[in-house]
């Protein structure tokens, strides 16, 4: 969950395909060591922000990386899982960035449960943050020119106190 897009191509396929977008050259390195074993790696040219599409195309062996119809129990059930799960979270989908000369730190996802978790985690770390709201309605674009499936949520971090907070705990 985060940083790939994995489905499997049709119901009936045996083939999976796994793709993100960077622009880091680690990034890219990262995502050929561990898939060019296992099928042909294509990287696209940069786009008008400098990120690269990388696809690779794998058989059913890696079904383990499809998207499940839920965030583990193992991971919901204990809170320093649901603390990993979330840092790891935000690393892949997270932004840190200003909003009117303000420090804000935000996570979006068309994965409801997964913004959920994340808000409910944050408010049992007594970090203050806006509940889940909509960020783009489905088949929207986003700056990139990406449509969106299905609605996009966010949870949004503005408080200098609670920002401060946030970064210090996922720091350990």
């Amino acid at each position: 969950i985060g940083d790939l897009h994995v489905y499997q191509t049709s119901s009936q396929s045996k083939t999976i395909r796994v793709a993100t977008n960077t622009t880091k050259v680690a990034q890219i390195d990262l995502f050929k060591k561990l898939f060019s074993r296992y099928g042909h790696i294509w990287i696209g040219k940069p786009d008008k922000r400098g990120a690269r599409k990388i696809v690779c195309y794998l058989n059913l062996t890696f079904k383990f990386l499809l998207p499940k119809d839920r965030i583990p129990t193992w991971i919901e059930d204990k809170l320093s899982n649901q603390i990993a799960f979330c840092a790891g979270y935000f690393d892949a989908e997270g932004t840190v960035c200003l909003v009117r000369n303000m420090a804000t730190a935000s996570v979006k996802s068309q994965d409801k449960e997964v913004i959920f978790l994340f808000y409910y985690c944050l408010k049992s770390l007594d970090i203050v943050c806006g509940e889940p709201n909509l960020a783009r309605l489905a088949g929207s674009f986003d700056k990139s020119g990406v449509i969106s499936n299905k609605d996009v949520l966010q949870v949004s971090i503005y408080r200098k106190d609670s920002l401060v907070a946030f970064f210090e705990f996922f720091e350990k």
